[in-house]
């Protein structure tokens, strides 16, 4: 008698198969009996061995999708695609739900938006254009001209150390759609400083939210 094991890539399945061999025996009908049975027996063991590779194949197919993906046009696993992707913006100047507009024409340093308690002031867009040679800073704090806890947003706290323009130069920032620049302080007012009394015109686009 001699005993088969087999291993399939994984799958471990114990096949006996029954070798008789220098059986003497007078009862040639037993012979045949036995035989018979020797036969059924290995073909019944065959027959599982065939189901468990099949079995072991299909494993192996869902091995390789599940580490390559779907099957492609051709009939081969397509890769599956791991690129990061950013998430969607919330920026909140993103959208126009909430932006505000103010008009900017000053000769002196001026508060343009007033804070709210709890809300941060968004910069989406800025324009400014100075009439004459001026220096200014964008900064934020409270007061008429955010003289209490300021701090800048652009330029300086200081007015001589601001942004220097020449005559009827000035910057355009941002398009709307993307934060240019914001408090940092909620509840803090938004000012435009200017060193000296030159006619300072623009335009200011935000967001008032926490």
């Amino acid at each position: 008698m001699k005993l088969l094991l087999v291993r399939i890539s994984g799958v471990a399945a114990l096949v006996a198969i029954v070798m008789v061999t220098g059986v003497s025996m007078r009862d040639s009908h037993a012979q045949a009996l036995l035989g018979n049975n020797v036969g059924a027996q290995e073909s019944t063991m065959r027959g599982v061995l065939a189901t468990l590779q099949s079995v072991d194949a299909s494993l192996k197919t869902m091995r390789l999708a599940l580490r390559l993906g779907p099957i492609g046009p051709r009939g081969l696993p397509q890769p599956i695609d791991v690129t990061v992707r950013s998430m969607p913006s919330t920026d909140l100047c993103a959208g126009d739900l909430g932006k505000n507009n103010i008009a900017i024409s000053q000769t002196a340093s001026t508060r343009l938006v007033q804070g709210i308690s709890g809300s941060l002031i968004r910069v989406c867009y800025a324009a400014i254009v100075a009439g004459a040679a001026e220096i200014v800073s964008v900064t934020e704090g409270t007061g008429t001209t955010c003289g209490t806890g300021t701090a800048a947003l652009t330029g300086s706290t200081t007015a001589a150390n601001g942004e220097s323009y020449a005559a009827n130069g000035g910057i355009s920032r941002g398009n709307g759609a993307g934060t240019v620049t914001l408090t940092r302080t909620r509840g803090d007012d938004l000012c435009l400083a200017q060193n000296t009394s030159s006619r300072v015109s623009g335009n200011l686009v935000y967001v008032q939210a926490p």
